[in-house]
């Protein structure tokens, strides 16, 4: 259910003949293997090149709060609509009109941030709404701007399911008719979500995607945005890493980084390039950096400390600490058994005495 509303319903509305009406017979309807190959399918299309592609629907975008997953939807119909390329870097196809449904933010917030766009743009429109329904998303956003692009952050403000149901068949049902929905209005876009935050315990193989196993079965596509922190970012610019979680019909690509830039008036957004290995182990020494620093107080250790004695007190590798004793700021005294390290620029702010 959402908001008194059965799914289903919402799905006969949708129209595409997914639920059966009452007492009709719709057949199925079939092609051989040979008569599929022989008719041909055409190229993949993308909205956005590599990353959006044109008939799979809406993709979900997640990830923790502070991972820009406003902004960059922004930014996406920022790009639909004037045609320009998505953090500079990924072509796109221009559509008639890129619409933002914000249910998250309050309305000011979010005025603020699209009014931060360098540009005036007549095609993008913005409904601020409170309450999110099928009905209204259709009837309001979709007749009214059919083939646009159209984001919707985000959502935990549209799926309310009847507690009584088997929550996994309830979502997949309400994606599936999402996707309808876009579907007959020739739309895409992106949903925003939040990420699951993981818990103690919790194995490697937890899924970082928030909600059933059943949303990821019945999207087509999912793309994973983390922030990086590092101490050296500018004090107004941020970056994010992309990664691919679900691609769908298009090719599994590499993640890659966007920074973030802003002023008091307008924000900009930057392709920063792929993240590879180099990039991962760097950003890793820089984690752990933060880890052992709590352990090599300069006042407290005049003369600085050993390796061995910080794998034992941080619980991290001994090739971790190392790669960790190679950044910034840390100088190395002597040679062999008596090497130790001196901490000479703190990453992490120290609290004030």
């Amino acid at each position: 259910m959402i908001d008194g509303k059965d799914l289903e319903s919402d799905a006969s509305i949708a129209g595409r003949g997914t639920v059966e009406r009452a007492n009709e017979y719709i057949p199925w309807t079939s092609r051989t293997q040979a008569e599929i190959k022989s008719a041909g399918t055409p190229p993949l299309e993308y909205d956005i090149d590599m990353l959006a592609e044109r008939y799979s629907g809406p993709s979900i975008l997640f990830g923790d709060s502070g991972a820009m997953k406003s902004w960059q939807g922004v930014e996406e119909c920022r790009c639909i609509a004037t045609g320009q390329p998505l953090f500079g870097k990924f072509a796109v196809r221009p559509r008639p009109f890129a619409v933002y449904v914000n249910i998250d933010a309050p309305p000011y917030n979010f005025d603020r941030r699209v009014s931060m766009i360098v540009e005036s743009i007549p095609n993008f429109i913005v409904f601020n709404v409170e309450k999110f329904s099928l009905e209204h998303f259709e009837r309001d956003v979709l007749q009214r701007f059919p083939g646009a692009w159209v984001v919707v952050d985000c959502f935990a403000d549209t799926f309310f399911p009847d507690p009584r149901e088997e929550q996994g068949a309830a979502m997949r049902r309400f994606i599936r008719s999402l996707r309808m929905l876009y579907a007959k209005y020739e739309c895409n876009g992106t949903i925003i979500d939040h990420s699951r935050r993981q818990k103690p315990g919790d194995p490697s193989s937890t899924e970082r995607f928030y909600g059933s196993g059943q949303k990821k079965a019945a999207i087509r596509a999912m793309r994973y945005a983390e922030r990086l922190r590092r101490k050296d970012d500018r004090p107004n610019s941020l970056r994010v890493k992309i990664s691919c979680e679900k691609p769908g019909e298009v090719p599994l690509w590499e993640p890659f980084l966007v920074t973030f830039t802003w002023t008091d008036e307008n924000f900009t957004t930057t392709y920063g390039g792929r993240f590879d290995e180099a990039t991962a182990r760097g950003e890793a020494a820089l984690q752990h950096r933060t880890i052992i620093e709590q352990y090599m107080d300069p006042n407290e250790h005049l003369d600085g400390v050993t390796a061995a004695h910080l794998v034992k007190m941080s619980k991290l590798a001994k090739k971790q600490v190392l790669a960790a004793l190679k950044t910034r700021g840390i100088e190395r005294v002597g040679d062999g058994r008596n090497t130790r390290y001196k901490l000479i620029e703190p990453m992490v702010e120290q609290p004030d005495e």
